[in-house]
């Protein structure tokens, strides 16, 4: 299995000094200054480690041997190519070997005409091409050395919802419409794997989510007496050392976790099929932050960024960035804005027992779940990342998938003022001298002309087309290079027209258009 490189930094931090331990485990106090300096040096510390995890490299501690492929479901077009990467990953010799890796594809695929499946006997009788379950990856995800995908983004949320715990590094094939999540290109599969497999590679650890549901447990069916208003809250001072409790006059309700999911892009819960707008609570560790009056609610990781909550108004989110994304969905107020919170914070989405409806919670666009009056959904970092294979580095896979699939920040070039002044000086009218204005001085159509040529020269040198500027001019560039006259007029009919550059005729026009005042 692939493991991190070692470090003599991220060693250090591992075992924290004895005056860290102290603060941390509240041992005797120090003076403020000396307090805030150890935490900022750890802060610090932290921020060293955490840059050194995003350009980690890993690097195998024994050749991996298994590799399990995962093809986009549904997809007949795919089933071929999956046997053909299938066939060269165990039939190239590998590590000394006359044979390559063991191949788990799915068990679908067994019974398929187009897939064809035929056995790969080792010496020892074993068949080296095998078949995988979703209850075999849930329960055995140990097994497998490195997971290949074919297709597109869907293809690699469906791996991260069969392995819903332990994920191995997962290498995924742009075979799909966008592909954020697919930096590879499958025409040069051979040498991206044979790269991977044997020297050290970069990868992403994305940021997943748990999401645990919490349903309300009646006090009358389980025997124990219903909530009452009047109850206690208890807590305890860490400066003091002492319990507290307090009157607290918030209803209470049991509740009990049912179910559990792991998600890579987000959580959504939403009012369903239900016409009136979700009321939902939200709390984020111990307080409560708003009440949330709209059609739902998404709560995503970074790499969930561009999906959902792109929609929903949310920010590009980097990868790396440790955070979680809180964004309304169509919110009945303007001034709720999306925002970010830590990582470390504890987000619980509550139905209230006054709501009018039932509420929705989805994960990852799968399992479905109705919340009910009284139940909630509480929302954490998930200790098992999500750790995809990047084919350059986090920022530059990250920043071309959003330039690929978004035409982020694409745009022409702004000309600067230099080739604009460039282009208006050189067709400046000449200015006249004295003995111009002995002979005679210029009459006013003298004067309509030379202005009308010069605000038609403009124009083109704002677009640094010189040819398009002299034939403007009265000169026969077209005629010269062989356009057919009746093609040149249907082009300025119709083409200057759609680029609002139609050439003017006279200075009237120019006038009427309100080009000149």
């Amino acid at each position: 299995m692939p493991r991190p490189l070692q470090d003599r930094n991220i060693a250090k931090l591992e075992e924290p000094s004895e005056k860290r331990r102290s603060v941390e485990e509240g041992g005797p106090s120090v003076a403020c200054k000396t307090t805030t300096m150890q935490l900022a040096d750890t802060a610090m510390d932290i921020r060293e480690m955490s840059k050194k995890i995003g350009h980690a490299h890993v690097k195998w501690d024994s050749p991996p041997h298994t590799a399990l492929i995962v093809t986009k479901p549904g997809d007949r077009n795919l089933v071929r190519l999956t046997r053909e990467l299938t066939g060269w990953l165990i039939e190239t010799p590998r590590y000394g070997h006359p044979t390559g890796l063991i191949v788990y594809v799915d068990a679908k695929l067994q019974s398929s005409q187009r897939f064809r499946h035929r056995r790969y006997p080792t010496d020892e009788g074993e068949d080296m091409l095998r078949f995988w379950t979703p209850e075999l990856c849930a329960s055995k995800p140990h097994l497998f050395d490195l997971i290949i995908t074919l297709g597109g983004d869907g293809t690699v949320l469906f791996t991260s919802w069969l392995f819903q715990n332990h994920v191995p590094p997962v290498i995924s094939f742009h075979l799909g419409s966008l592909g954020f999540l697919t930096p590879f290109d499958f025409a040069s599969y051979r040498d991206e794997l044979d790269a991977i497999l044997k020297d050290d590679v970069s990868v992403t650890f994305r940021t997943r989510l748990t999401c645990t549901i919490y349903r309300a447990v009646d006090g009358a069916e389980n025997g124990d007496a219903a909530p009452t208003a009047k109850s206690r809250t208890v807590k305890k001072n860490k400066r003091k050392g002492k319990v507290e409790s307090q009157p607290d006059d918030t209803p209470r309700h049991r509740t009990v976790a049912t179910e559990t999911f792991t998600v890579l892009n987000d959580l959504v819960v939403d009012r369903g099929p239900s016409s009136y707008m979700s009321l939902l609570e939200l709390f984020a560790d111990d307080l409560h932050l708003t009440t949330v009056q709209a059609d739902g609610l998404c709560i995503a990781t970074p790499t969930g960024s561009t999906a959902y909550s792109l929609s929903s108004g949310g920010p590009l989110t980097h990868p790396e960035v440790p955070a979680l994304l809180v964004s309304p969905i169509c919110p009945h107020t303007l001034s709720f804005r999306p925002v970010l919170v830590p990582d470390s914070v504890e987000l619980r989405v509550c139905v209230p027992p006054g709501s009018r409806a039932v509420a929705w919670a989805s994960f990852d666009g799968r399992g479905r779940v109705e919340l009910r009056r009284g139940d909630h959904v509480k929302v954490v970092a998930s200790r098992w990342g999500f750790p995809t294979v990047c084919k350059r580095e986090v920022s530059g896979d990250w920043f071309g998938s959003l330039q690929r699939c978004l035409g982020w920040n694409q745009r022409q070039r702004q000309k600067s003022f230099a080739v604009v002044e460039e282009g208006r000086a050189r067709v400046a009218p000449k200015a006249p001298t004295c003995n111009d204005r002995a002979i005679g001085s210029p009459t006013e159509e003298e004067n309509a002309k030379e202005l009308e040529k010069d605000l038609i020269h403009g124009m083109f040198a704002m677009y640094d087309d010189e040819e398009a500027s002299a034939t403007s001019s009265g000169s026969s560039s077209f005629v010269d290079e062989g356009y057919d006259d009746d093609a040149l007029e249907g082009w300025a009919e119709d083409e200057l027209k759609k680029g609002r550059l139609m050439v003017p005729k006279s200075l009237q026009s120019l006038v009427a258009d309100g080009m000149v005042m």
